[in-house]
């Protein structure tokens, strides 16, 4: 791992840390895979196991530009933890609605992602600056 890498990771893991303790995710186990991803358009990504609280996020720091992006990506893979589940529920209802029609399948499966990120982006950011705000307010 480059010094690069190493200082992102060490940078990601304490922003994890401050997360779920401010999101009272502490039972979690999240663990940190810093590599290069597969998919140009994820700079992070997140996979979680809410049954056994665990979830692993995946970061490709040569896609990282600055310190409050970070910030802010840290956020919304953390607030995909808040609602998982309806996530899941959704997608599983979208397969019982389609019916076996790919074409519906398709559509609504669209628009539960699409849906989905919107919410765990709103809900990011909103976790970000509760977050800055809680540090603003320690250094008063």
């Amino acid at each position: 791992m480059s010094s690069g890498a190493a200082f992102w990771a060490e940078y990601i893991r304490r922003l994890i840390e401050e997360t779920k303790y401010k999101l009272g995710l502490t039972d979690y186990t999240i663990t940190l895979v810093v590599a290069k991803l597969p998919q140009d358009d994820f700079k992070m990504k997140i996979m979680a196991a809410p049954e056994y609280m665990d979830a692993v996020i995946d970061i490709d720091p040569s896609a990282l530009d600055t310190g409050d992006e970070v910030d802010e990506l840290v956020a919304h893979e953390m607030s995909h933890l808040m609602h998982w589940e309806l996530h899941q529920v959704a997608e599983d209802l979208v397969i019982l609605a389609a019916n076996g029609n790919e074409l519906l399948l398709t559509k609504f499966s669209k628009e539960v992602e699409r849906a989905a990120e919107l919410a765990t982006t709103r809900w990011g950011k909103a976790v970000k600056k509760f977050i800055k705000d809680s540090r603003n307010e320690n250094r008063h």
